[in-house]
């Protein structure tokens, strides 16, 4: 028999993470000066080129527009600015949202302010920053046109741009259509004054079964918001459901619903669940044809606060999440399962050691599982040295290494079983001792989509002990 002793050494970042996570911040704004940007603001855009992208909006405490749109690379290196907002007369201003990139590599977005006639805009600019365009000047309540859009774009599968704006339309938000060379813009679905439909609508998906599926943030039946679906041509729409105002269930709703991979759709709200005045919000489930609405989970104040910022399904298929405030400081990032079992806090913002505060924008999800999202503070802060005058920051959280297993076969070679992050390397090595240790690589391995992987010790047998960590490549 041969004595084997596994030991997995782990290395995290500083902050309060989750076992079996590790959580980086990536790249500080302000860092080196303003010029970056400031406060970024939407979720980030995972580009064909395999860059991050994204939006920047200064907080009117630096009293100067920093507002961007920016590139970066996922180690955190490489950072561009692509353009800055006000650069051309009666351009953009405060873009609410993150951008996306069309199925022509170029990146589209919207702002919620300026314009023409200062209702906002929607905006095309390409990933090495050329060829920036207004496809878009919303007209406010002109002609019944949308004002003020505070949620993204998608391009649905028929190749056009959909949006919603928080106002205008008959007075409660729209749903439009735009193509990607900023023709044929219109007004599909206008909520009607009076909020029967929902009030300010949050932006859109489009389900598998090709219909448009959004949430609005207020009024509806209930007066605590609704979610409704419509066809692309603006036909069929209908209210799936309507938040009551009060309810345990969650009302109030400020990010898009997500499709999860069984067909239902998941959602948050942002106010309601244990508490009600206003509460800190929900997770909730609920099928395509609007029956089946479920709560997987109500929020104490200590998990996440208000506001919600839209679910991911990672890819052991539970659900993640953002919310800006509650947590031991400011802003948590949770998961939990679809059946609502699991709920866990894996990072609590603080603020310290680089960390960011006050997550303002979702989460993306990499290629190899990973998550990648922005604090709108956080990170390198202002002379001052206050919190609330800090930049932001981007950050990843991947899944670590666990030990699921180890053996010895019959050949004495040592059988080494872990769960990591879906599809990437991992070095193994290995020391005799833990004392002036001296680790040698003895060969890598890669996780499979569900993270799992194996590596066999064929040098274990002429090791009495043997001690194992592993390294990301």
């Amino acid at each position: 028999m041969y004595g084997i002793i596994l030991l997995l050494v782990l290395t995290a970042q500083p902050g309060a993470v989750a076992q079996n996570f590790s959580y980086k911040t990536l790249f500080m704004f302000g860092d080196p000066d303003l010029s970056t940007g400031v406060n970024p603001s939407g979720s980030l855009a995972l580009g064909k080129d395999g860059r991050l992208y994204g939006t920047a909006t200064c907080f009117s405490a630096f009293g100067t527009n920093y507002a961007t749109v920016f590139g970066v690379n996922r180690d955190g290196t490489g950072f561009k600015m692509l353009h800055h907002f006000g650069d051309i007369a009666g351009d953009g201003s405060s873009p609410a949202s993150g951008v996306i990139e069309g199925s022509d590599r170029a990146l589209y977005g919207t702002t919620s302010g300026g314009g023409s006639l200062r209702y906002g805009t929607v905006f095309k600019v390409n990933k090495d920053g050329s060829g920036y365009q207004i496809l878009w000047n919303f007209q406010g309540y002109a002609n019944g046109d949308g004002a003020n859009p505070q949620a993204g774009l998608i391009e649905a599968s028929d190749g056009v741009l959909y949006g919603t704006t928080y106002l205008g339309g008959a007075g409660d938000g729209t749903v439009f259509r735009l193509n990607k060379d900023g023709t044929g813009y219109s007004i599909i679905k206008s909520l009607v004054r009076g909020g029967a439909e929902g009030a300010g609508p949050f932006g859109l998906i489009e389900g598998t079964d090709g219909a448009l599926y959004g949430m609005s943030y207020s009024a509806g039946s209930g007066h605590g918001g609704t979610i409704f679906k419509l066809n692309k041509d603006g036909t069929g729409f209908s209210v799936l459901w309507n938040f009551q105002q009060g309810s345990t269930n969650g009302f109030w709703t400020s990010a898009p619903l997500m499709e999860g991979s069984d067909g239902v759709l998941y959602g948050a709200t942002t106010a309601g669940g244990l508490f009600t005045n206003p509460g800190s919000g929900t997770v909730f489930r609920i099928n395509r044809d609007g029956t089946g609405l479920g709560v997987l989970h109500r929020f104490d104040v200590s998990e996440g606060d208000q506001y919600d910022h839209g679910l991911l399904e990672g890819n052991d298929g539970a659900l993640y999440g953002t919310r800006s405030y509650g947590g031991s400081a400011a802003g948590t990032l949770y998961k939990l399962n679809k059946d609502g079992s699991g709920f866990v806090v894996v990072h609590n913002f603080t603020g310290t050691n680089d960390d960011g505060l006050l997550p303002f924008a979702g989460l993306t999800k990499g290629t190899n599982g990973e998550f990648y999202g922005s604090t709108a503070l956080g990170g390198k802060r202002g002379p001052s040295g206050d919190p609330s005058e800090s930049y932001g920051t981007i950050f990843v959280l991947r899944r670590a290494v666990s030990i699921l297993g180890v053996s010895v076969q019959s050949n004495g070679h040592a059988r080494l079983l872990f769960v990591g992050q879906g599809g990437k390397s991992y070095d193994i090595q290995a020391t005799d001792t833990l004392v002036g240790a001296q680790w040698t690589k003895v060969g890598t391995a890669t996780a499979g989509t569900d993270g799992r992987f194996q590596f066999d010790d064929d040098s274990a047998p002429s090791h009495l002990t043997r001690f194992y960590r592993t390294a990301e490549q």
